[in-house]
């Protein structure tokens, strides 16, 4: 019997047959793949160890060396299914082109015998790479499509590995490539690694079961075995007062959200102190409130708090934009609700636009930013990059991260007015 529980014949163990350990594929060489310049971690071994024998969650800090996991584990299995090929999913085309890098680095096998896939390349092309080579990296919805056109197969591949596995949930494509996959293949054996896989036991419960995960190993940089590769981080908090001119926005913004919260508790739907109330409450409380529908009740209370709390959603979003981005992105999301009233059917968003604080947050924006006024955060960043970004430091690299991608444009056009600064881009593909 499988681990998954069902019988497979001698072909379909988990053990290569003798025709299977007799030759290679064509066109690949007779000596084994093996690492080079890499020397594995102990705790990489002690990971490979569990999955080699069982389809396993690795839970490792980032910079710790997930992906080497894979190339260790991909070696042993081209090795052991010579005739096979291993395949590693990956969210974006640059996180993938970098695995393929890793790979190339750390192992001896031919460059040719390693594609990348991507809804960039022709499907004939991709049918093309996917035949001829062993090593196979992709993003999955240009996958899942090849597979459902009928254009590649998954039942030679000895080993799936997924990048960013806690997206394994819903109707992400992850999750029917899993499934798809342990249904066809011969030898089949799945890695997924990630990061992050969340504080929910639910959801973790989720994404091991969508990617018949047997096994997990855990580590965090505390670990004995990890802490020695763990560097030490310097870390310095910049404090930046809020400008009074912003908070007579935020003032505007903060009256419109409270003044929803105290519409639902008239309504008897909210019993519970209003001051500390943030989106993870709202949504529960919609969580709640929709059941309560699809349990029978649809009287009025029920659907008027419904739309009350769509608007304090929408506010609260504001609330964030004006408190961490600033200026910009706040109109940009106002003036698009307020186009978006002219022809919604929505309540949540014809009422919100006609609220008089909401008016008056949204007339407070432009008159601010009709004077040029910005965050701070922004000229903090600037005297940060020029403090380090120096000609006496010619090569360092910075690195800032943003949530909006939006601002992340304004952060960079900002920094390239600085003198000897270059400042680029570095995100993923747009859902």
């Amino acid at each position: 019997m499988e681990k998954n529980g069902k019988e497979k014949d001698n072909l379909q163990t988990d053990q290569p047959s003798r025709t299977e350990s007799a030759g290679q594929s064509p066109g690949q060489p007779n000596s084994p793949i093996q690492l080079k310049d890499f020397t594995p971690r102990v705790y990489q071994e002690s990971i490979l160890g569990t999955a080699a024998e069982k389809n396993t969650l690795v839970v490792l800090p980032t910079g710790l060396g997930k992906t080497h996991i894979f190339v260790m584990l991909a070696v042993q299995r081209l090795n052991l299914y010579p005739r096979h090929k291993v395949l590693f999913l990956g969210p974006t085309r640059p996180l993938i082109d970098q695995y393929r890098r890793v790979f190339e680095e750390s192992t001896t096998i031919a460059p040719e015998a390693i594609a990348t896939l991507t809804g960039r390349i022709a499907p004939a092309k991709r049918a093309e790479q996917w035949q001829e080579c062993r090593v196979i990296f992709s993003t999955p919805q240009g996958l899942e499509n090849d597979i459902l056109g009928g254009r590649i197969q998954l039942k030679d591949i000895c080993l799936l590995g997924f990048d960013e596995a806690h997206r394994a949930v819903g109707d992400y494509s992850y999750v029917w490539l899993a499934k798809r996959y342990v249904e066809t293949a011969r030898f089949p054996r799945v890695i997924a690694l990630t990061a992050s896989p969340g504080h929910e036991l639910e959801k973790i419960t989720e994404v091991c079961q969508n990617l018949a995960i047997e096994a997990g190993e855990i580590r965090t940089d505390q670990d004995p075995d990890v802490r020695p590769y763990v560097q030490e981080v310097e870390v310095e908090w910049v404090s930046i007062p809020f400008p009074t001119c912003l908070a007579a926005v935020r003032d505007a913004l903060h009256g419109c959200f409270m003044a929803k919260l105290r519409d639902i508790r008239d309504l008897g739907m909210l019993n519970r102190p209003l001051d500390n109330i943030n989106r993870k409450d709202i949504l529960a409380m919609q969580r709640e409130l929709h059941a309560s529908m699809a349990a029978g009740d649809r009287g009025m209370p029920v659907l008027k708090s419904i739309s009350l709390l769509a608007e304090a959603m929408k506010v609260q979003h504001a609330l964030e934009l004006v408190e961490s981005q600033g200026l910009e992105p706040l109109l940009e999301y106002m003036e698009v609700m307020n186009r978006d009233a002219v022809t919604s059917k929505v309540k949540a968003v014809k009422n919100l636009v006609s609220d008089p604080q909401f008016k008056d947050a949204l007339l407070k924006t432009r008159a601010l930013l009709e004077k040029h006024v910005e965050h701070p955060k922004m000229q903090a960043v600037r005297d940060i990059v020029s403090q380090h970004a120096t000609p006496a430091n010619p090569d360092v690299k910075i690195i800032i991260f943003n949530q909006y991608r939006d601002q992340i444009g304004r952060l960079v056009d900002s920094l390239n007015k600085l003198p000897g600064i270059r400042a680029a881009m570095f995100v993923g593909q747009q859902k």
